[in-house]
């Protein structure tokens, strides 16, 4: 049996133990192999609203999905740009696409139209992908490691005060016996690395003042850009805006796999030679923040993090809906 299908029947037998009812949307059980990078694991359906499990691996990954939770008022397309996941989400027959059911068939995995059957999804950051054969040895590792942990915590039923901050942790030892048990959740935010610049020469290049506050952010477009030599993706695009005339100074779309500090550096090194040091810079996230810092201390420049930047958001909005309009219009139009 391949990979997928491996996967699919592992996740369907643990769909059929109805772990949902054990743990709510937002408790966290966290794997941990012998000397390797934590696995921390969502499972969706306490709400009776989304059904599945969600496989963040590492730190990094966990901290952007807390991100997330403790800051509801981020716009909901920027949420993406913070998700680095494999997932499995279990939906009805008659909700699945046909590939879907195909690999269900497959599988020899059968359901009917009212049950709901396993998927896989995967989202790295802003571009939703295929699963590669590194995803799905991942996941079939996690997902043995989920079933041994169900299993027992079905037989032992240890005690996780997950309202109090607690995480369930199946932890293995060098000896490969593994202990679950409940623990207080750490936080191991990750350390974004300054941008080094010419500290003297920006010094003395004395940039005029600019009368405004500005915001700075590589925001996520709702624009998937189809590329034939790697799978959908929605871009990223620079963007700083003034705040008192909503002027937006840039908006360019770059590549998100350039080091991001240095795009934010660059971006304000730039705003400053053409218009001036600015009134505050405002971003939206510690990595912008790191990025900016040293420049702004130099320059003394006040900053601040805000998860809504509303000229930015607006703006993006406002895209948005005009592509809507502009698709409404369109699907009129009849040719011969």
């Amino acid at each position: 049996m391949n990979k997928t299908l491996e996967c699919l029947n592992i996740a369907h037998r643990i769909q059929k133990r109805k772990p949902w009812l054990h743990f709510s949307d937002a408790d966290f059980i966290q794997l941990c192999p012998y000397e390797k990078e934590p696995i921390f694991v969502t499972i969706m359906g306490n709400a009776k609203t989304t059904y599945g499990i969600g496989f963040y691996f590492g730190n990094r990954a966990f901290e952007d999905l807390l991100y997330v939770l403790d800051n509801p008022d981020l716009p909901e397309l920027q949420r993406f740009r913070y998700t680095d996941a494999l997932t499995i989400y279990f939906d009805k027959k008659d909700e699945m696409e046909a590939e879907d059911l195909a690999l269900l068939d497959q599988a020899e995995i059968k359901i009917t139209k009212a049950q709901r059957g396993p998927l896989l999804r995967k989202l790295n950051y802003n571009i939703p992908s295929s699963y590669n054969d590194v995803d799905l040895d991942r996941l079939m590792h996690a997902l043995g490691i989920l079933e041994k942990a169900l299993d027992r915590y079905e037989a032992k039923h240890p005690e996780v005060y997950f309202a109090y901050g607690e995480l369930l942790r199946f932890k293995e030892s060098a000896k490969g016996t593994w202990v679950l048990r409940g623990i207080q959740m750490q936080r191991f935010y990750h350390v974004y690395l300054f941008y080094e610049f010419d500290v003297q020469k920006l010094r003395k290049s004395n940039p005029a003042k600019y009368p405004q506050q500005i915001e700075l952010d590589f925001a996520l477009l709702n624009t998937l850009i189809d590329d034939d030599e790697k799978d959908p993706y929605l871009p990223r695009a620079m963007m700083i805006a003034s705040v008192s005339d909503h002027f937006m100074h840039v908006c360019q779309i770059m590549d998100p796999n350039q080091k991001i500090e240095e795009l934010y550096a660059q971006a304000l090194l730039d705003f400053i030679k053409k218009n001036g040091r600015p009134v505050a810079v405002i971003v939206r996230d510690l990595q912008a923040l790191a990025a900016i810092e040293g420049i702004a201390f130099v320059l003394e420049i006040p900053f601040a993090m805000s998860n809504e930047l509303y000229i930015i958001d607006d703006f993006i909005q406002a895209m948005q809906d005009s592509q809507k309009d502009f698709e409404e219009e369109y699907s009129k139009i009849r040719f011969s």
